[in-house]
């Protein structure tokens, strides 16, 4: 897995790559409480090159969507695959994390 940070106005958009398994998670986790750290609450999640998300990193997305929401923050997506969207749809993270076609409506959506 591969975090890439870049920063649009107030609005973190991070790119991930890959898988977040196992091996994965503890760094999934620590980006994730870093931006909690620095007051980040807007935060777009770039997964067009996310291939799998386990069930750990469901509820890291879990747990920073609920924190975004309750700090005047939102965390929305760019494009999951077909079986990330699957997985987000089963576990009922599509309704609550939306997702968009490019960067640019994820940041508008997310800047709102």
């Amino acid at each position: 897995m591969e975090i890439t940070r870049d920063r649009q106005g107030d609005v973190e958009v991070l790119r991930v790559c890959g898988a977040i398994l196992a091996d994965a998670n503890e760094e999934f986790t620590a980006v994730l409480r870093r931006l909690r750290a620095e007051g980040c609450f807007r935060l777009v999640i770039d997964a067009r090159d996310l291939d799998y998300v386990n069930s750990r990193g469901i509820g890291d997305l879990v747990s920073f969507s609920r924190d975004a929401h309750m700090n005047g923050g939102r965390l929305v997506m760019v494009r999951p695959g077909p079986s990330l969207m699957k997985t987000l749809r089963t576990v009922g993270l599509s309704s609550i994390v939306p997702s968009y076609d490019t960067i640019e409506q994820a940041v508008e959506a997310c800047a709102a």
